[in-house]
């Protein structure tokens, strides 16, 4: 300063102190002030920072096109939840976000919302629709997929159980259904898991089909079964469909029937014991019958008959039935008196044979036939099953008493489908060809016995 010395220590004249004052305040102060001064903008969500942007424009410009393209993409008036604003600060270099980034940050913290019609189950929202129009299609077609699709029936009801109302409401886009999705979630529901103890009987497929569920549900429900066999008392998850909504149907049908005729039997002392001849034929009748039918969600509650009207009666069938004593035929042609167990080749006669075990000549007291395992087994005339079992070398065996000293075997089986005691007719199945025993492979081991002695059974077999 011309004229002037400054000393820091002591001024000489007041004048020249305020001049460097004033001086040395504004040196400081502009460079504060340009340490300080805002070149950015915190994006604020309800008073929460989530981005920066050197620009405000256009980080608004970001924000109307998000909202849009909502509204384009879903036809409807768009808006965001919560208050959005700006804040000047001071930002570091690179730390404002570009407009693609701003766009990606806006677009998953913003909840987009839209007028919309809530469908309410007994004064509870359910699920959201678009609007009114769609709220009422849903009710329409909840109880369309009810609907009975049957010819001539009298509908008296299709309707909601539960009071189902539209009110409007805000909600998110993401929150609303098309009308399709509203119904099968109004049918579906949530799901609800309930404790099943097994009884004596049960069986996967039998629980399933009565709990109204699939084998391969109830599997899913309950990983611990590593196989088909359950205990008696074990506990088993059955996850169920809970729904929403329920759709009652009742309606009435009328529907004509048969009546099945009876069947009157004489003995004929003409005719061999299990031949018979049917002297009247039978002829079903036919009654006209109204059933009452009820439904809810699909699932029939009831069928009544309501009403019942013959249009024709039956006539009975009048049927001859054998009584003549069996007798083995001493002939090479065979008596027919016994029907075959099994229709097959014969791979062993009755009679001597070389031993397919030993190769030693023995007496083969049946006929083989040849069988696939599994094949049914036929009883070869009515009588009394006296026993079912495993019997050394015949393996699983069924023998049946056929009266007046005749008597018919069933040797190498696989399985039985008759119990001792039973009263079988002929050509009744009986059980299944096996390869059991002493046996060379599956086929059936026929044997017959006459007042306890083998005989041959081609004596009593067409052949």
């Amino acid at each position: 300063m011309v004229g002037y010395k400054l000393n820091m220590g002591k001024l000489k004249s007041p004048r020249v102190a305020v001049a460097a004052a004033v001086i040395f305040s504004m040196t400081v102060g502009s460079g504060w002030l340009w340490s300080t001064r805002a070149n950015a903008y915190a994006v604020l969500l309800d008073g929460r920072q989530v981005a920066v942007v050197e620009n405000r424009q256009e980080a608004e410009q970001v924000l109307q096109q998000l909202v849009e393209e909502k509204a384009a993409s879903t036809g409807r008036e768009v808006r965001y939840r919560g208050e959005l604003s700006f804040r000047p600060i001071r930002a570091e270099q690179g730390e404002p976000s570009t407009p693609v980034v701003l766009r990606e940050v806006l677009a998953d913290k913003l909840e987009f919302v839209s007028d919309a019609t809530g469908i309410a189950v007994n004064g509870e929202v359910k699920l959201v629709v678009a609007d009114e129009t769609t709220g009422r299609q849903v009710i329409e077609q909840l109880k369309e997929k009810f609907r009975p699709e049957i010819e001539g029936i009298i509908l008296d009801k299709l309707d909601l159980e539960e009071e189902v109302t539209l009110v409007s409401r805000e909600a998110a886009l993401t929150e609303i259904k098309g009308a399709d999705a509203a119904v099968e979630t109004l049918l579906n529901g949530t799901t609800r898991v309930e404790k099943y103890t097994v009884k004596s009987g049960d069986s996967l497929w039998a629980i399933a089909k009565n709990q109204n569920m699939q084998v391969q549900g109830l599997l899913d429900a309950n990983p611990q079964l590593t196989s088909d066999k359950l205990s008696i008392g074990q506990e088993l998850n059955l996850v169920k469909p809970d729904p929403q909504v329920h759709v009652a149907v009742s309606y009435r049908r009328t529907i004509t029937e048969y009546i099945p005729y009876p069947i009157k039997v004489k003995n004929d002392a003409n005719l061999w014991r299990g031949q018979q001849r049917v002297e009247q034929k039978g002829r079903e009748g036919q009654k006209e019958v109204q059933y009452r039918v009820v439904e809810r969600n699909g699932i029939r509650l009831s069928k009544d008959i309501l009403s019942e009207k013959v249009l024709a009666e039956p006539v009975t069938q009048v049927v001859a039935r054998g009584s003549k004593v069996m007798v083995a035929s001493r002939g090479g042609g065979g008596s027919g008196q016994l029907s075959w167990p099994l229709r097959g080749a014969i791979t062993s006669p009755f009679g001597y044979r070389k031993s397919p075990y030993s190769k030693k000549t023995e007496f083969h007291t049946g006929l083989d036939i040849d069988g696939v395992t599994g094949d049914p087994v036929f009883a070869a005339e009515s009588g009394v099953v006296t026993f079912v079992g495993t019997k050394g070398n015949y393996g699983k065996r069924i023998v049946i008493d056929h009266g007046d000293g005749l008597e018919t075997a069933y040797n190498h089986l696989s399985g039985y489908k008759v119990s001792v005691g039973d009263k079988v007719s002929r050509s009744q199945l009986i059980g299944l060809v096996g390869n059991t025993g002493r046996s060379t492979g599956s086929h059936l081991d026929f044997e017959v016995k006459v007042n306890g002695e083998f005989r041959n059974p081609l004596d009593f077999l067409n052949r």
